[in-house]
């Protein structure tokens, strides 16, 4: 029978184990934790506080966290949860203004990015924070995941700070431990832990599943352990701590991690073979990166840079190609790209870091592997070699030296020898017109160019030594002298006044070339003025002339762009710019600038998406005068009148001045606008009566509480807009072509190496554009990744025609998805292979100003097409799918692998292959 005693005892456990209260943690978010600065918007990650969460977002830290939705996905997530949020609070900043409303959202999946809250993962809105009415949010029901996001426009917070229920108790029972480290060499080691809130009656064990580590079976702190020495890699065991009092238990996990053996093979203090790394390439996938040693044997194409950026090359440990390995897209020293072709040459002796793989039965050192040691052997022969062999001087001459090195060579005995551009022995005279090159007392090159007046020239020569009887000679040495081309001053006369052809409209007068020129697209006051060219006149080579074209200059009147009101900053106003003076003292207010003796008037106008939207008289506008002080503010157009501050409350005035007066101000760090009068600083603000609640007029105080405590100034500049030029057409980074369609007609032509294509049928047959009509879907080509200002095409009727054309411009809206009579394709990359893609059975909604490739079902149904130009011939006699250089896929999309490949169209490595 239980005792009193006893039940006593027990009924005390069960009212303390009753009584735990679940503990709230607090996140208090600010830019110094989130680790952002500056005012440029910028997307962050893993950033974590006190509780378990992990917050991700994109803001800029302008003025605190600040956050703008539009055009930004701007915004703060969890994507790990701290339990469940209780309530979120922020501390606006006051240069927020009223009205202005955070949206808070709740979910119980994980959020990735701010760009979510833009989408349909956004979650279920629980409720918005009002910056002037509201602070904080209580949460109601259980939420693992929260969001924030303005609604609309830019807002401004000191802080967030979260409050989570992380589901543990403040007196539960606790256990903890670090992670241990154990050399590699190590036999034995130790776990500490320590224990918080104990209960009577409970123990510690330990256990752990690893085969290399064993437990002591004594549980008190420290757990002994014992394991053998680590002779291969770095290992890792997961030991777990469990504390168990009554029926309940808490656990903690302890990784001890032992140090792999730094002298194992493929290590850096000991590099693989060569026969060694082939023997540990696995025959799928691809090795943890090692250490190899070897002698370069040979390379892949001619040399190290031939291959473009696809750096290839084979190594073997005597330097011969009798047992070597391929090193696929390797690059140098330091991690950098190779840049010329002397940078790894046969016989150099290297120290690669990389993973092993095997690529079609072929063993190599995977991409991604780099140099850590190069040797060069030291060549014993006797040797001519000079610092450049390739120079390049100007028209209007030049002169130098060069370094010649003789290398094994005593006694230097040595002299130049011309040759002409064929390669044939010349005498020194054959370049003098223009040209000397001799050998100074140290035996180096000294060579001297006259100025050019014709086409470009080019000089040959080598430098050679007396060994014995016979010589040696440098590599071809050649000095290029550009061509003279002849130059013009142009001046313009157009409705009686000088134009100058630059993009600026400044008085410069500029330098341009013989023939025919267009001037670049510009606007000013409302018109483009279009192309000109020097009347097809010739002058002699090498003077400069005045002149005057001939040609009837037009100005083409285009519609005159949007007048806006846009918020800036008064360090960004300059003289001569238009603006606006707005207050906030519950509403937006301007300040009048004609109420001369009195103070001036404040006048309500509209700010939405910081622009003002309600139209702006004359009386509240402004012109900036920059002092050595501070800044002068004047009525739009005056220079004698300016805003003042007399000594005393009702002190704002605008005018000349009388008296003691001020009339210089500057802007504090908490946004209020101030001057000095009489050695005190009088703080500009509209007044309010006590009895009232509407503003009154504007004056100054000499603090910023009362009537003026919630008063700070915003700034819009006139600005005044015109109709676009060109259209940007971005190719994403890692590809060569991309889809693109514009609501404006496009001009290619003045491109070389950007392109534009149509495409006809179903094979990706292409047709080149230059002149593209507005809305239409192009396929477009280019050397390099970038984004591309492509002039619009002004007058349509120019464009070509592209009947036939199968890429259909895409809106953002549509989804595509094949039927009966049209299949779909949309443009991308799968495993490094650019192609137009057949969209899922479920259909493909693409991004807006991109193309859908439209084929009619009659053609067959494809599982993707790849634009490759002309299909390149080969004999299938020898050709099976083992000696292709490259996967292979039929005309279907399907990878091809068995044997010998019949006859039909291939694509290989992105080419169009026929085989016969």
């Amino acid at each position: 029978m239980m005792t009193k005693k006893l039940r006593y005892f027990c009924t005390l456990l069960l009212m303390a184990v009753a009584s735990v209260a679940w503990a709230d943690v607090t996140d208090v978010l600010t830019p110094s934790v989130i680790g952002i600065s500056g005012s440029s918007y910028t997307t962050w990650s893993d950033v974590t506080a006190t509780s378990n969460a992990v917050y991700a977002g994109q803001s800029s830290a302008g003025t605190g966290i600040q956050l703008r939705s539009s055009g930004n996905n701007s915004g703060v997530v969890t994507t790990t949860s701290g339990g469940k949020v209780k309530s979120i609070t922020v501390e606006w900043h006051n240069n927020t203004q009223n009205g202005r409303t955070l949206n808070v959202y709740g979910k119980n999946s994980a959020y990735t990015q701010a760009t979510d809250l833009y989408g349909n993962n956004a979650g279920d809105l629980l409720g918005t924070i009002v910056c002037g009415t509201s602070t904080t949010i209580e949460v109601e029901g259980d939420y693992e995941y929260i969001g924030l996001r303005s609604a609309g426009s830019a807002m401004y917070l000191n802080s967030i700070t979260i409050v989570w229920d992380d589901g543990a108790s403040g007196d539960a029972p606790s256990i903890s431990a670090d992670n241990v480290d154990i050399a590699y060499n190590a036999t034995q080691g130790e776990i500490a832990y320590t224990l918080a809130n104990e209960v009577t009656g409970g123990s510690v064990s330990a256990s752990t599943t690893s085969s290399w580590l064993t437990l002591g079976t004594d549980f008190a702190s420290p757990i002994a352990f014992t394991c053998e020495a680590n002779d291969g890699a770095e290992r890792t065991a997961t030991v777990t701590l469990t504390y168990t009092y009554g029926n309940d238990n808490v656990s903690k996990n302890v990784t001890v991690t032992q140090a792999g053996d730094p002298n194992r093979p493929g290590t850096e203090n000991n590099p693989y073979t060569v026969a060694e790394a082939l023997a540990n390439t696995p025959a799928s996938g691809t090795s943890a990166s090692v250490y190899v040693h070897g002698i370069v044997s040979a390379f892949y194409n001619t040399d190290i840079v031939s291959d473009g950026t696809n750096y290839r090359y084979y190594i073997s440990d005597d330097g011969t190609t009798d047992t070597q390995m391929l090193v696929y897209r390797g690059k140098g020293l330091n991690n950098e790209t190779f840049s010329a072709a002397d940078d790894l040459k046969v016989g150099d002796e290297v120290v690669i870091y990389g993973g092993l793989t095997t690529y079609s039965q072929t063993k190599e050192i995977a991409a991604g592997n780099y140099l850590v040691s190069l040797v060069r052997p030291v060549s014993e022969e006797p040797a001519v070699t000079l610092e450049n062999y390739n120079i390049s001087v100007p028209v209007d001459g030049d002169n130098g030296i060069l370094t010649v090195q003789y290398q094994n060579i005593d006694d230097v005995v040595a002299d130049i020898q011309f040759y002409d551009e064929a390669g044939n022995e010349v005498g020194a005279d054959y370049y003098e017109v223009w040209l000397t090159a001799e050998l100074d007392d140290d035996n180096n090159v000294n060579y001297i160019a006259i100025e050019n007046y014709g086409e470009e020239r080019t000089a040959y020569f080598k430098v050679f030594a007396l060994v014995g009887s016979d010589y040696v000679y440098s590599d071809l040495i050649t000095i290029t002298q550009a061509a003279y081309v002849p130059k013009w001053i142009v001046t313009f006369n157009t409705d009686g006044g000088t134009f100058v052809p630059n993009n600026d409209f400044t008085d410069e007068i500029v330098e341009v070339e013989q023939g025919t020129h267009y001037l670049p697209s510009a606007t000013k006051e409302g018109y483009r003025l279009e192309g000109w060219n020097d009347g097809n006149i010739t002058y002699a080579a090498g003077a400069n002339y005045d002149f005057t074209s001939d040609v009837e200059f037009t100005a083409v009147w285009v519609e005159k762009g949007v007048e806006e009101w846009v918020l800036t900053n008064i360090d960004d106003i300059e003289e001569g710019d238009v603006f606006v003076i707005v207050g906030n003292n519950g509403s937006d207010y301007a300040m009048t600038n004609d109420n001369g003796s009195s103070a001036p008037l404040p006048v309500a106008v509209t700010v939405e998406n910081e622009k003002i939207t309600s139209a702006v008289d004359d009386n509240i506008q402004w012109n900036i005068e920059v002092g050595t002080n501070g800044f002068i503010f004047r009525p739009n157009g005056s220079t004698t009148t300016s805003l003042y501050c007399i000594d005393n409350n009702n002190g704002l005035r605008v005018g000349a001045g009388s008296g003691t007066f001020s009339n210089t101000f500057v802007l504090d760090e908490s946004g209020y606008l101030k001057t000095t009068v009489n050695s005190n600083d009088r703080f500009v603000g509209i007044y309010t009566a006590t009895n009232a609640t509407a503003p009154q007029d504007w004056r100054s105080y000499k603090n910023t509480t009362g009537n003026i405590a919630d008063q700070t100034f915003a700034f819009y500049k006139k600005v005044e807009t015109y109709p676009a030029q060109t259209v940007t057409l971005p190719i994403k980074g890692g590809f060569t072509a991309t889809t693109f369609s514009s609501d404006k007609a496009l001009d290619f032509s003045g491109f070389e190496t950007l392109k534009a294509f149509i495409i006809t049928d179903g094979d990706g047959t292409t047709v080149q554009v230059s002149k593209v009509p507005a809305n239409t879907g192009i396929y477009v080509t280019a050397d390099e990744a970038n984004d591309y200002d492509v002039p619009i095409l002004f007058d349509e009727s120019e464009a070509e025609d592209v009947t036939g054309n199968l890429l259909v411009a895409t809106d953002g809206e549509t989804t595509y998805v094949s039927d009966n009579e049209t299949v779909y394709y949309i443009f991308g990359k799968q495993k490094g292979k650019e192609a137009f893609f057949k969209v899922p059975a479920a259909g493909y909604t693409p991004s807006a100003n991109k193309a859908a490739l439209a084929v009619p079902a009659s053609a067959g149904a494809k599982e993707m097409i790849v634009i490759g130009g002309e299909a390149t011939a080969i004999d299938n006699s020898q050709l099976t799918t083992d000696n292709l250089n490259g996967e292979c896929f039929d005309l279907s999309g399907r990878k091809v692998s068995n044997g010998k490949l019949q006859k039909g169209i291939y694509i290989v490595n992105g080419r169009k292959v026929v085989v016969k």
